[in-house]
């Protein structure tokens, strides 16, 4: 997926303890080069495939795509509209907030602060 300028897109995906350090250090290494790296790119790393759809369930996709449509809302009002018990919306949004998928405003609604989720999955690897 290609990142629009100005976009704020989150990489999502799963590494290992091995291959997160070896990115590190490249990283780390092209700036101690001062090579161009490109702009901010926020990543969200899961320790295996079973971990990362049990916090991407399908449900919380669409609480995402939802808030990301509407804007700011409170938990009520996006339970509302997913026509969802407001309980169990209230616990997708805890899981999606403690993953910095959503945020909350100083108003105490909640956003959905990406333009887009690059969702890496690596076929290679065990679950």
């Amino acid at each position: 997926m290609k990142k629009i300028k100005g976009e704020r897109q989150i990489v999502i995906g799963v590494r290992t303890e091995a291959e997160l350090t070896k990115e590190v250090i490249q990283a780390w290494k092209a700036l101690e080069q001062r090579k161009p790296i490109g702009g901010p790119t926020f990543r969200l790393y899961f320790d295996s495939l079973d971990t990362l759809w049990r916090t991407l369930t399908p449900r919380r996709t669409e609480l995402l795509q939802v808030l990301r449509q509407k804007g700011p809302l409170s938990i009520r009002k996006l339970a509302t509209y997913l026509k969802r018990d407001y309980k169990n919306v209230r616990i997708d949004i805890r899981e999606l907030n403690s993953s910095d998928l959503v945020t909350q405003t100083k108003e105490g609604l909640f956003i959905v602060p990406w333009d887009s989720i690059d969702l890496q999955i690596p076929l290679s690897a065990a679950s």
